[in-house]
């Protein structure tokens, strides 16, 4: 089986730990594309391209600006073995990946913080294929990831001040404002609001076909096309990675490498099992263990991704988080966080 996932995010919003976590840590490793809507073509749109692009075609795509980004972007994220690609050809045999077939399904992967607002078109455009095409065996996952809307407005305030460098286009800094203006809330939330919306219709949907399957052949076919939908906040990747990861992996169809887990754990939380279990117990959040050592740049490092480099970062120490409801003054705000409540700021 082939199964095509997304994990859809923001700017800012803890994609590339959750990606990692997600995406490193099974047995057999997923053919993983980082932002490939970056690259897209101007007269396509980021749904559309990324769905290609998890069936191999990056015919939507600028290909030299995608191996590019792929390649900066592993070296930038330490995973250069999962997201450098030295050609089309190679970019193409990997994501076809049949020597991994026989030991289980073959997952391709794609991280997106572009199609903000486009799951609905995403998932529309996934079942489709699914249903129209069943004697590829193909299946969609769905992982949308959600932060608490002020945590993302904080985190962009840095990067709103400063202007792109000469080497970055200005889309490497997506949805920041150049400016010390307020960032409009509304704006922020309402196309997170709409995957939200969208991620819990198809649950609800997927529930309602389980419960009719038994009986209805048509409700069993429907179900089959149906893409998998797994809301995850961002406060679970943090405070319950391990739960986390198992529970996407099991909709991924996916093995779990308990040996690449605890290295994911104690390499980008600071935490081991028995700790993490420990806190887990005690409904606590993690205590902040002293930041690690920065890595010594290479020459080409710090000429080419200077800028980047934070942006990339992908250690997070564990923070205690607020159990507060805030940018309530904004209607798709207010209605984000009562949605998904309680949605931490952390």
């Amino acid at each position: 089986m082939v199964v095509l996932a997304t994990l859809n995010a923001v700017w800012r919003g803890g994609s590339t730990l959750a990606e990692q976590l997600l995406f490193s840590t099974t047995s057999i490793p997923p053919f993983l594309l980082d932002e490939p809507a970056n690259a897209r073509l101007p007269q396509h749109s980021a749904a559309t391209s990324n769905l290609r692009a998890l069936r191999c075609d990056f015919s939507e795509h600028n290909v030299t600006h995608l191996l590019g980004w792929e390649y900066w972007r592993g070296k930038y994220s330490h995973q250069e073995h999962a997201l450098t690609y030295g050609s089309l050809a190679d970019l193409k045999q990997r994501c076809h990946g049949r020597a991994g077939w026989s030991r289980g399904s073959h997952v391709r992967a794609v991280k997106t913080i572009r199609m903000s607002g486009q799951l609905a078109s995403f998932a529309a455009a996934c079942r489709a294929v699914a249903s129209g095409e069943p004697r590829l065996n193909v299946s969609c996952v769905l992982v949308q990831l959600v932060r608490h809307p002020l945590t993302t407005q904080r985190s962009q305030r840095p990067f709103a001040q400063q202007a792109p460098s000469r080497s970055h286009s200005r889309d490497d800094f997506a949805a920041a404002p150049l400016s010390n203006a307020p960032i409009d809330g509304d704006a922020l939330c309402r196309p997170i609001l709409e995957d939200v919306t969208t991620a819990q219709a198809l649950q609800e949907e997927r529930t309602r076909l389980e419960a009719a399957a038994a009986a209805d052949a048509s409700a069993r076919a429907a179900l089959a096309a149906l893409p998998r939908v797994v809301l995850v906040k961002y406060d679970e990747v943090v405070r319950a990675p391990e739960a986390t990861a198992r529970s996407v992996h099991a909709q991924l169809r996916a093995r779990t490498s308990p040996t690449k887990l605890a290295r994911f754990l104690l390499g980008h939380l600071s935490l081991d099992r028995s700790q993490l279990s420990a806190q887990l117990r005690r409904h606590a959040p993690p205590p902040t263990p002293p930041p690690p050592p920065s890595p010594r740049p290479s020459p080409s490092y710090v000429s080419k991704g200077r800028n980047k480099s934070s942006a990339f970062g992908t250690v997070r120490r564990p923070r205690a988080c607020e159990s507060t409801d805030a940018m309530l003054q904004w209607p798709a705000c207010a209605e984000l966080v009562r949605t998904l409540h309680p949605l931490y700021v952390c």
